[in-house]
């Protein structure tokens, strides 16, 4: 019994580890064809909100958060994680595709609000250039050139 059980489980390791695999290149994939767009823009998603106890006698808690965003880290455009305290303004940041494959698996659910969001906020900085190029304009009609 004890035999069928161990190939089980490596047959069943075998399986998860052929899926993270997965999930780790189609998230490599995504992030590239983001990074083609050249958007330059972030956006962020809550992945999940819980509260930690700061202080067990007091009972006092302190809100913590796991976000997805497609930011600029370590000078390079991607899918990142950020998990940290709110109010105490600590965070950790790591690429996605360098999470575990718990927050990996747990955050892609999250991918199509972050796309959504991306193209609110695409949206409002087109809006932004737009009008600052007309601005400009008005600016160098009014000085007679």
């Amino acid at each position: 019994m004890t035999d069928a059980l161990l190939k089980n489980l490596t047959d069943l390791s075998r399986k998860l580890n052929e899926g993270s695999d997965l999930v780790s290149q189609r998230i490599a994939q995504l992030e590239s064809a983001l990074n083609e767009l050249k958007l330059g823009v972030t956006a962020w998603v809550d992945v999940r909100v819980w509260k930690e106890m700061l202080d067990e006698p007091s009972g006092q808690t302190i809100e913590c958060e796991k976000s997805l965003g497609y930011f600029k880290y370590k000078g390079k455009w991607g899918l990142v994680l950020s998990e940290g305290h709110s109010a105490l303004d600590d965070h950790e940041l790591v690429f996605l595709r360098d999470a575990s494959r718990d927050d990996r698996v747990e955050a892609v659910e999250k991918i199509p609000l972050l796309i959504k969001k991306l193209e609110t906020e695409a949206r409002k900085l087109d809006k932004k250039v737009t009008d600052s190029a007309r601005a400009v304009e008005s600016m160098i009609k009014a000085m007679g050139k």
